[in-house]
């Protein structure tokens, strides 16, 4: 159970160092974008780059959470 907890650790590291630098790229993209959007445009904009990148994040771990133990 350990080498497969451990194998799952490494392979969600591996995703999150993939989805982070997108991220940051994403990020910069949006401000630039939201800058020049009216501002009820701006918030929907927000809203939709926080989902995703929400549930990005809880499709990566929440494998890893639920076949850990306590």
């Amino acid at each position: 159970m350990i080498g497969l907890s451990a194998l799952m650790l490494a392979g969600t590291l591996g995703l999150l160092a993939f989805f982070e630098p997108c991220t940051i790229a994403t990020h910069g993209l949006f401000a630039e974008y939201a800058h020049r959007s009216p501002r009820r445009a701006c918030c929907q904009g927000l809203l939709t780059v926080w989902l995703a990148r929400s549930l990005l994040l809880l499709v990566l771990f929440a494998p890893r959470c639920c076949c850990s133990r306590p």
